[in-house]
């Protein structure tokens, strides 16, 4: 488990960053505005 804590920002330095047009694209569908009643977007409160 401590591995993966060094591992992964090493290997974080050596990929390239994804272009931002392919991140914005993927993330796209989370824009669309929708109508949900208050009691189903939060759920029990108690």
């Amino acid at each position: 488990m401590i591995a993966g804590l060094v591992i992964v920002p090493v290997v974080s330095l050596f990929t390239p960053k994804p272009r931002r047009e392919l991140v914005d694209d993927a993330f796209s569908c989370y824009e669309e505005k929708v109508t949900v009643r208050k009691s189903q977007a939060l759920g029990d409160l108690q």
